[in-house]
């Protein structure tokens, strides 16, 4: 990983070589051309999650001596393995892996904590003082050597041509998610309140930062919560000394009957909330009826929770925000961070037994945060918190993804993405696939959640409800190629409603329409039905 450092390829040499020994060595030798700063220059290994986590392994540490250690199970909150020289992973039975790192001093961090699905071996360590200079005619050289021995079964081959399996279960896990949506701070058209009303969110998110004027924009987004029929889930941003703004905030609410059903409480500095601030919350708060929920944690990361911590023994919840774009930006690592999503759930439960998980907010990127720098526009013209994906296909697919595996883990609530806007479910002249794919999630009544096993989570993901007597399952395509899925765990019945190229247009300028038409009929067989899904397509299917 070179940084941002502009590389002259004549000076900057690469090789990748392997023998019959069963070793593959990677290395890269460059050359300063003038006198820089750096912060990291090197050689990564990733490690997938799924494979690794909770796998013994062992360490050489530069001065040649050993440690047995292992891959973390929960997500690490700093480094788990240190100063390594080799690496030394068992593969089942005499078989063995061993990683040989030269040129510098490498270390080991869980990318889990940002839903990246990897553990890396990076150098140079994070305990250094960092930038450091790399003075003109400097020469970096590094490799990583991997190496095989004894005899490991082969796994067995996937079968990429034939329809990709997804099974469903049917001992339920749980009542669906509370799944709400953050308001976006910008006018909300009649038109769009009124398509809002119809998806029937748990909530509505509104961010109020105390230190500065809050009143106009709780007005405003307390009148689109009730047009909407939806209650605030509060995000407060708190000054060191919260008590007079709390104060006026409880009366204020109190005096309008605001409706709340959720207060997460943060430090306006360090974007934690912990005991001391959740107490003041509640003490002001805690009058309003129906009675909210309070929760602390983190308007961050879940990184920033696992390494703040913040005590929470006074709240009802903890808390983090999600987003699969802090370190890569192409489909394949979107799709990638999803079951990641779940593994932040129960290391969330861990660390705070007890308390309800929230996930507040999902975001395809980065929020624009106020003690950050705002990033820049992209060449789309957008603004840098935004994607341009927003609006497609494949956004609603991602967001089946990640509804299924929070809602398998059981998170208490999540709130995704905004109301309107280039980061919303709509705008002024059409809707997104997400308004639909998320109508189709919240739409039954008293659903409850049933477990869902696709055989290549990377191609195809499905959420499945239960409502009264029949099953709702979406199935997303996560990939831009068509491919077919085999569903088992059917019933007798089966209708359908695609969302996909071929029906988009109707779909998205004639929501209502859309949503009015029959569904069509499938054919099942013996609980089991084919289904072909064009790219980044999305069939919802009730069965029963």
């Amino acid at each position: 990983m070179l940084g941002d450092v502009a590389v002259d390829a004549e000076h900057l040499e690469g090789e990748i070589t392997g023998d019959a020994e069963g070793r593959i060595t990677f290395e890269m030798s460059g050359q300063a051309l003038s006198t820089f700063m750096r912060n990291r220059i090197g050689i990564c290994v990733l490690h997938p999650a799924h494979e690794s986590a909770g796998q013994a392994c062992t360490v050489e540490h530069a001065d040649g001596s050993t440690e047995d250690g292992a891959f973390p199970l929960y997500i690490a909150p700093h480094q788990p393995l240190m100063d390594i020289r080799r690496l030394f992973l068992p593969l089942g039975g005499e078989a063995r892996a061993t990683l040989t790192f030269s040129g510098d001093v490498f270390e080991m961090e869980d990318q889990r904590n940002w839903t990246d699905a990897s553990l890396k071996t990076y150098s140079t360590p994070l305990a250094l003082p960092y930038p450091a200079e790399i003075r003109a005619n400097t020469k970096v050289e590094q490799s990583v050597t991997l190496s095989l021995s004894g005899v490991a079964h082969a796994p067995a081959p996937t079968d990429t041509g034939g329809p990709v399996t997804v099974t469903i279960g049917r001992a339920p896990l749980g009542p669906r998610p509370a799944i709400g949506f953050g308001l976006a701070a910008v006018p909300h058209a009649e038109d769009a309140v009124a398509l809002l009303h119809d998806l029937l969110p748990s909530h509505l998110r509104l961010d109020l930062d105390l230190a500065e004027e809050w009143r106009e924009s709780l007005a405003q987004g307390a009148a689109v919560a009730a047009e909407v029929g939806a209650p605030l889930e509060l995000a407060l941003m708190l000054p060191e000394d919260p008590e007079d703004g709390l104060r006026e905030l409880g009366q204020y609410l109190t005096r309008e009957a605001v409706a709340v059903a959720r207060v997460l409480a943060f430090g306006r500095e360090n974007r934690l909330g912990d005991d001391r601030l959740i107490t003041a919350t509640r003490a002001a708060l805690d009058g309003l009826l129906p009675r909210p929920e309070f929760g602390g944690g983190t308007d961050a990361y879940f990184t920033d929770l696992n390494r703040g911590r913040p005590a929470l023994a006074g709240a009802d919840l903890a808390t983090y925000c999600l987003t699969p774009q802090v370190h890569a930006f192409d489909y394949a690592s979107l799709v990638e961070t999803l079951p990641t999503q779940a593994w932040t759930i129960a290391s969330a439960r861990r660390l705070y037994p007890g308390l309800a998980v929230s996930v507040s907010p999902v975001t395809l990127k980065p929020r624009l945060r106020p003690d950050r720098d705002a990033p820049p526009s992209g060449p789309d013209g957008l603004p840098g918190q935004y994607d341009a994906r927003q609006k497609s296909l494949f956004a609603a697919a991602w967001a089946v993804g990640s509804l299924k595996y929070l809602a398998q883990a059981a998170v208490h609530s999540a709130t995704y993405f905004e109301t309107v806007g280039p980061g919303g479910l709509l705008d002024a002249d059409t809707v997104y696939p997400l308004y639909h794919a998320f109508a189709d999630v919240l739409e039954p009544d008293e659903a409850v959640i049933l477990p869902t096993l696709s055989e290549d989570a990377l191609r195809v993901e499905a959420l499945a409800l239960r409502h009264g007597s029949r099953t709702r399952v979406l199935v997303a395509n996560l990939t831009l190629d068509p491919l077919s899925v085999r569903l088992r765990g059917l019933g007798a019945a089966l209708r359908l409603r695609p969302l996909d190229e071929h029906t988009a247009a109707s779909a998205l300028t004639n929501p209502a329409e859309y949503r009015a038409q029959d569904w069509a009929a499938g054919p099942v067989k013996d609980g089991e039905a084919v289904l072909d899904l064009p790219p980044c397509g999305i069939v919802t299917l009730e069965t029963w």
